[in-house]
């Protein structure tokens, strides 16, 4: 599995890897409402 990533031409990797990012900042975002909920 670790090949089929060193396949993908570098553009495909760097829009994978802002597709991660974006969805971790989306999480990231619904941690600190709940620990703000929380009051934490």
């Amino acid at each position: 599995m670790k090949d089929d990533i060193a396949h993908l031409p570098p553009v495909a990797l760097a829009a994978g890897i802002l597709i991660k990012e974006q969805r971790i900042a989306e999480i990231m975002l619904n941690i600190q409402k709940v620990l703000k909920k929380q009051g934490i």
